[in-house]
């Protein structure tokens, strides 16, 4: 029977956003991503809900950006059934070599619970029918209609950016939420036809959680995940010698942290980009974004630019562009302002600790309760301009 609703619902399931999923309508907006084509086009995503919560109403939004982060467009919307009880959430945005967007997100089925208070009741089916979802497109180009098909690509929940091997594999961080292994990872060898689970990580039972493992390949050919955890141990980490088939068995991370996402990857010189909450050796909550980097494959970390230093900032995620410009995205207060912001850097901002680059900005919002920023908000971009600092184009 489920396959029979699918099967009606996919011709509809991307559109064009229209004044159901205005951003004025939206009761919760967070848990972003972004990403930057060859052509230095900028691809953010997160989702939301016009009732408040975490809930079966959730739907993804992609945006984008032509002019570097200072305007954006909504452009298109993954709501598989609108109210009905198929939610879309978690998504990502990655560039291929091949320059092709990929545009994942993950859809589960409901469990609708009308009489429940929680706003996060409509989200308690078995994880197990979890289906990661995926639409691709030309990543220098605008999207227009009409809109492929999206298509599963795996089982379970992708939260960070996939990494590209030496030998040209693919390897995506798919949760499975609960089960052992549980922070798993799915590789393609053929460009993203197909995708196989390889491997996975196990975390002691008492402490797994969400997982949102990251991913990078080390200079000796090894590769290094974080996973988050919980009640007391919020982050573990594992290697792997084998290109993710098997790993060792996790231990506490060489970092401290809130039990929240991270973001790690590696960068175009071989150095490590990792954005957290806090100092290295602090958790200090959901508050203090700040930007780290290492150049001897994650054993000690330099830098230390804070991105935002307020409370209730969170969920970092980022990619570096074809001009070496690092773009972090994250959120803030979300079922307040609903904010989800940008940082744009360079690696000489990090080192010092401060913008010194005539090009960086910090706090640049992409969209809140608000709406979207626009060429044509003057409104919106003042509102921009009194919020970021640094010596970029929104200068103090």
């Amino acid at each position: 029977m489920m396959n029979a609703v699918l099967t009606v619902l996919l011709a509809a399931y991307l559109a064009s956003p229209d004044a159901d999923h205005a951003a004025q309508k939206r009761r919760h907006t967070g848990i972003p991503s972004i990403a930057v084509s060859a052509g230095g086009r900028l691809w953010a995503t997160w989702y939301g809900s016009n009732t408040g919560g975490e809930d079966s109403n959730n739907y993804c939004t992609l945006a984008t950006s032509s002019d570097g982060g200072i305007s954006w467009k909504e452009v298109l919307v993954a709501d598989p059934d609108g109210e009905g009880p198929l939610r879309a959430f978690d998504p990502e945005v990655w560039v291929s070599p091949e320059n092709i967007l990929f545009w994942t997100w993950t859809e589960r089925v409901s469990v609708l619970q009308t009489e429940a208070k929680d706003p996060n009741a409509g989200c308690l089916s078995s994880p197990k029918r979890d289906r990661l979802m995926c639409a691709g497109f030309p990543a220098d180009n605008e999207i227009v209609s009409p809109f492929p098909e999206p298509r599963q690509i795996a089982r379970g929940v992708m939260m960070c950016k996939p990494a590209l091997l030496d030998d040209g594999t693919w390897l995506f961080p798919v949760a499975h939420w609960y089960e052992a292994p549980s922070a798993c990872f799915y590789a393609s060898t053929d460009k993203g036809a197909t995708f196989t689970l390889r491997g996975g990580v196990t975390l002691p039972k008492v402490n797994r959680l969400f997982d949102e493992h990251t991913l990078v390949q080390l200079g000796d050919g090894g590769l290094l995940s974080f996973q988050r955890g919980d009640r007391g141990t919020n982050v573990f980490e594992s290697t792997s010698h084998d290109r993710g088939r098997t790993w060792q068995q996790v231990k506490p991370a060489r970092f401290k942290h809130a039990s929240t996402r991270h973001f790690l990857k590696k960068l175009a010189d071989g150095r490590i980009l990792l954005v957290k909450n806090g100092e290295i050796d602090e958790d200090c909550g959901r508050r203090k974004l700040k930007a780290f980097i290492s150049d001897d494959d994650g054993k000690s970390w330099k830098g230390g630019l804070l991105l935002d230093e307020r409370s209730d900032v969170s969920y970092p995620d980022g990619d570096q562009g074809p001009d070496g410009r690092i773009y972090v995205v994250y959120d803030r207060d979300r079922l307040g302002e609903q904010e989800v912001l940008m940082a744009c850097f360079t690696a000489a901002d990090l080192l010092a600790g401060k913008l010194v680059d005539r090009g960086s900005m910090l706090k640049k919002r992409i969209t809140s309760h608000r709406g979207i920023c626009g060429a044509t908000s003057r409104q919106n971009n003042a509102l921009d301009r009194a919020g970021a600092r640094g010596v970029g184009p929104y200068a103090e």
